[in-house]
Order: structure tokens, then C-alpha cells, then sequence
């Protein structure tokens, strides 16, 4: 009886090791993967923040520097051909020159305001400093086409050299340094943006090699562990297979002791009976013995 439980539990354990084995394994993986997750999740999120910046850093600061190129550009056309005009050049329409000045001082306001053109779209500056610089330039650009109108009611006066001729280019060049100020100030922000930036890719980069190779040596140790816990299973499978066969032998040698001892008692049984009727015999004898002596005694009364 005893020997049949233990195989029941011998059994029962088998069963349900595959079962332990499967649930105490799932956690370790849990522990592994969750962690990869996480980090997989904050890499993508960091690769989306460095996208995000750069994208901003060339929609918002290229074509604000475009829009100062442009101030510069129209408003320097309209001062070529305003000197034209006042030199006598009558192929040249004025309002031209006004023209060139109204879309300088569009480019400034769009960069105060925001606007859209043909060459793309302006977010408005935040910047309290450069917005002020921008009012000046729009200051300036105001001067120039009030010095502009003036000369052109003094065509006589405003000749090469004379004063308000002098006025009229220092406004001009008063105008193109806070111009050159606005474009300056804003490649130097650009410039450390894209510096930031840079700085924030490498550290991704190196952020990426660290992880990849924690993950590695992390799924390295994960298999190191496993291959040893293969191991030890194994060897504890093969002790409890060397266990199991002593344990037949074992039995086998119990139950040769048992068949041993079931033929020694029956043995023992043949002969306590074969004794009893030694012992019937014998008392048979000593009956017939003691009948003999009383009719020995009697006869020889």
C-alpha cells in the first residue's frame, strides 16, 4: 500500500512540473520584455521629439531669414531704380519703386504677424528683442520712402551729393544695418537650435548603443541562465531517473523478500500442522500406553 502512494505522488509530481516550469518562467520573460518595451517606447518617442525639433527648427527659422533677405532685396531693388528715376532715367515707372517697397514692408509684418506667399509660410516672432529690431526696420523703411517722396517733389534739389541726398542714403544704410542685425540675430538662434539639436541626436545615438548593448548582455545573461537551469534540470531529471530505477530495484528485491517470506510461512504452516498431528499421534499413544497399564494392573490383581 505504502509503495502505491509513493508512485501516485512520483506521478502527480511529474504531471504538474511541465505546469510549475511554464508559470515560474513567465515572469522572468515578463521582467525581461516589459523593460525592453519601455525603453523601445522611449527611444521612439525621443527619435519623435528630434524629428519634431528639427522639422520646427527649418519651418520656423529658414524662412524667417528668407523673409529678412527679401526686406532687403525688394527694399534695395526700390532704391536702385529710385536712383534711376531721379538720374533722369524716365523708362522707369515709380510706382514700381513703391511696389518693391510695399512687399519689403509685407516681409516685415509677416514676421511680427505671420503670413503665407508664394515661397512658403511665417510664423510671427516671439522674440521681444528681434521684434523690436523688426519695428525699427519698419521704422527705417517708413523714413526711407518719406525721404523717397520728398526728393521726388525736389527732383532739382536731390542731386548726387547734395543733402537730402545724404539723408537719403544714410536712412538706406541705417535701414540695411538693423536689416543685417534681424538676419544676424536670427542665424546665431538658428545656429544654437541646430546645435541643440545635434546635441540631442548624439546623445540619442549614444543612448541607443547603451541600451543595445544592455538589452544584449541582458538577453545574454537571460540565455546564460536558462542554459544553466537546463543544465540543472537535466542532472536533477537524471538523479530522478537513477532514483526511479532503485527504487524498481527496490521494489523487485521487496517483493522477491515478500514471495521469500509468503513461501517461508507456508513452509511454517506445513509444518506446524504436520506437529499437531505429531502431537494427535503422540496423545493417541499415551492413551493406548495407559489403557495397556490398567489392564496390565487389573489382570495381575
Amino acid at each position: 500500500m505504502e509503495n502505491g502512494k509513493r508512485n501516485k505522488r512520483q506521478n502527480s509530481a511529474k504531471q504538474s512540473s511541465p505546469n510549475m516550469k511554464i508559470f515560474t518562467l513567465l515572469p522572468k520573460k515578463l521582467k525581461i520584455y516589459v523593460p525592453v518595451g519601455i525603453v523601445g517606447l522611449i527611444v521612439a518617442v525621443a527619435m519623435w521629439y528630434s524629428m519634431v525639433t528639427g522639422s520646427e527648427i527649418a519651418e520656423k527659422y529658414a524662412p524667417l531669414i528668407d523673409a529678412v533677405m527679401e526686406i532687403k532685396f525688394e527694399a534695395t531693388t526700390a532704391h536702385l531704380w529710385f536712383e534711376e528715376i531721379i538720374g533722369g532715367d524716365k523708362n522707369e515707372d515709380i510706382d514700381k519703386v513703391w511696389s518693391h517697397l510695399d512687399k519689403s514692408e509685407w516681409y516685415a509684418k509677416a514676421m511680427l504677424e505671420g503670413g503665407k506667399s508664394e515661397e512658403g509660410t511665417y510664423i510671427a516672432l516671439q522674440d521681444a528683442a528681434f521684434r523690436q529690431k523688426i519695428q525699427k526696420v519698419l521704422e527705417k523703411l517708413s523714413e526711407f520712402r518719406a525721404i523717397a517722396n520728398e526728393r521726388l517733389q525736389y527732383r532739382e534739389q536731390s542731386s548726387i551729393g547734395s543733402d537730402i541726398d545724404q539723408r537719403f542714403d544714410k536712412i538706406f544704410l541705417s535701414f540695411i544695418k538693423h536689416a543685417d542685425e534681424v538676419e544676424t540675430g536670427l542665424q546665431i538662434v538658428m545656429k544654437k537650435e541646430i546645435n541643440k539639436f545635434r546635441t540631442i541626436q548624439i546623445s540619442l545615438i549614444i543612448f541607443s548603443f547603451i541600451i543595445t548593448i544592455s538589452i544584449g548582455f541582458l538577453f545574454y545573461r537571460y540565455e546564460l541562465k536558462q542554459s544553466m537551469n537546463l543544465l540543472l534540470l537535466n542532472s536533477s531529471n537524471q538523479q530522478l531517473s537513477a532514483s526511479e530505477q532503485q527504487l524498481k530495484a527496490s521494489n523487485q528485491q521487496l517483493r522477491a523478500s515478500e514471495q521469500q517470506l509468503k513461501a517461508s510461512n507456508q513452509q511454517l504452516s506445513a509444518s506446524e500442522q504436520q506437529l499437531k498431528a505429531s502431537n494427535q499421534q503422540l496423545s493417541a499413544s499415551e492413551q493406548q500406553l495407559k489403557a495397556s497399564n490398567q489392564q496390565l494392573s487389573a489382570s495381575e490383581q
